[in-house]
């Protein structure tokens, strides 16, 4: 499965607070890289396209449009099906990066934090969504990574562990985000199923 089926199974089923009906018009925009943006550069054209491990792994993610307060619409495509299957908004702050996660089909939506303030080994937040627990923690800071598309350093590493409460065992993923470039490697490891990788293989951002 890919990351955004990853990100869905994490935060469960927490009904978003924002709604695509409240957001504007399209408009161009610089590049929002301030504070914890730097990690996840959001300019309309920027695109990122992952080589996965198992089927579903491969996606594209692009940047469409720059929306009210601060909202960047993402469309996610999924290779194996040629077509968009999630629709996502990111915003960028000094101290998050938060991301509305939308299912097309069924209009399920989750807010889910990406990044948080400080940037330090050993800084953990948590998340409650309704069904379930998110424990981010990060593992790094300056790490160097090479994947298809490059080599990358000061990486920084955030390991998240979920459970729901529901289904035995923990989940547990790993994202990897290189400055000025943003999510260039990711692990996923169920707590049932199979685990699956992708890495960055090429990319556009301004």
């Amino acid at each position: 499965m890919k990351r955004a089926i990853h990100l869905l199974t994490l935060a469960t089923a927490t009904l978003a607070l924002a709604s695509c009906s409240l957001f504007d018009s399209p408009t161009e925009s610089a590049p929002d890289l301030d504070g914890l943006g730097l990690y996840y550069p959001l300019a309309v054209g920027n695109e990122w396209h992952y080589d996965g491990t198992v089927e579903r792994s491969d996606w594209t993610e692009r940047v469409v449009a720059r929306e009210a307060d601060g909202w960047y619409r993402i469309e996610n495509s999924d290779d194996a099906a040629s077509e968009t299957v999630w629709l996502e908004h990111v915003s960028t702050s000094a101290d998050r990066v938060t991301r509305l996660l939308t299912e097309v089909e069924t209009g399920l939506q989750d807010t889910i934090g990406i990044l948080r303030a400080p940037l330090v080994p050993g800084a953990s937040w948590t998340e409650n969504p309704r069904f379930g627990r998110i424990i981010s923690t990060v593992r790094a800071v300056d790490t160097t990574v090479t994947v298809l598309a490059g080599t990358f350093s000061r990486v920084v590493v955030i390991e998240s562990r979920f459970n729901n409460g529901v289904l035995p065992g923990t989940s547990r993923s790993v994202e990897y985000y290189a400055p000025r470039v943003g999510l260039v490697k990711t692990s996923y490891a169920p707590s049932f199923g199979w685990a699956s990788a992708s890495e960055l293989a090429s990319y556009r951002v301004r």
